[in-house]
């Protein structure tokens, strides 16, 4: 009797083995919301970003949570189209419309 042969196949790169465990995985989506966050901070400043919180991405719109009143009416009124330009310059594969601010407890 003879033993099946196993297959040869040739050494794979580990840069598409990775991809794919990390994909699988779910890690992916949290290096991506890690990254967003860290440009996040870049664009509206140290103090802003610790009063405020990403909540999330959804068709181009990125949703954040603000903890106080003052600072979301300063962040929608006055700073939304500044942030959303430094967020593309940042990450230019990243494409956001818009950001919806909401009032939050964190």
């Amino acid at each position: 009797m003879n033993a099946p042969r196993k297959r040869r196949t040739r050494p794979e790169h580990l840069g598409p083995i990775l991809n794919r465990v990390l994909t699988g995985s779910g890690l992916d989506k949290a290096k991506a919301h890690q990254k967003l966050c860290e440009h996040w901070k870049q664009a509206v400043g140290p103090q802003m970003a610790g009063r405020t919180q990403l909540t999330g991405l959804k068709n181009s719109v990125l949703r954040v949570e603000v903890n106080s009143a003052a600072h979301l009416q300063e962040l929608a009124t006055f700073h939304k189209r500044g942030i959303i330009e430094k967020l593309r310059t940042l990450n230019r594969s990243l494409f956001i419309q818009d950001i919806e601010f909401r009032m939050g407890s964190f």
